[in-house]
């Protein structure tokens, strides 16, 4: 019985060494790699401020890319929205930089994308959240917004042309900008 104790013990030792470190922590940067684009980004924890697999974190947010060129303003607010977002909301020029290279990088479509801004019936645009544009950062294209026909209620921001101008356009149009998600961590 003391040498079956004596083996189970000498075991002991010679597997502590090889079980511990087995059981060193993965390195952050290593597991942060899976849930961001950009190398500047950084995710020391597992936590909730961390962005999914495919987006990019730029301050509070994370944003999404679909590089499919897409119609209507609605059906880009949808496919944001079944992935728990919203179509983008620009507060600063410097946001809008950041828009417009992510945009350049992932896109090769000269209309950019679809922003989430909209002109309601008292004719003023309001983002998605519901605040109003007037009196906040804006990036308009010459002579715009110019609610051209009267039925450019949706706003797109340029990649060519006039990279990352805003436009105001119809909310269903043949020139179709991709879809810009946009969601807070």
């Amino acid at each position: 019985m003391m040498a079956i104790k004596e083996t189970v013990f000498l075991l002991l030792l010679i597997m502590l060494p090889v079980a511990t470190k087995a059981k060193k922590a993965i390195k952050p940067r290593a597991w942060a790699a899976n849930f961001f684009d950009a190398a500047s980004d950084s995710c020391t924890d597992r936590c909730n401020k961390c962005c999914p697999a495919g987006w990019v974190r730029h301050g509070s947010s994370c944003y999404y890319i679909e590089d499919s060129k897409t119609f209507s303003m609605s059906v880009a607010q949808q496919k944001c929205r079944n992935f728990g977002a919203d179509l983008a909301i620009i507060r600063s020029a410097e946001e809008n930089d950041f828009i417009l290279r992510l945009v350049t990088e992932k896109l090769n479509n000269a209309y950019g994308v679809w922003l989430g801004l909209q002109r309601k019936a008292d004719s003023k645009l309001y983002w998605i959240d519901g605040t109003p544009l007037e009196g906040h950062y804006q990036n308009w294209d010459i002579r715009e917004p110019n609610n051209s026909g009267g039925s450019e209620n949706c706003v797109n921001m340029y990649r060519g042309g006039s990279p990352g101008k805003w436009n105001d356009a119809p909310c269903f149009w043949a020139l179709t900008p991709s879809v810009l998600c946009q969601k807070s961590i």
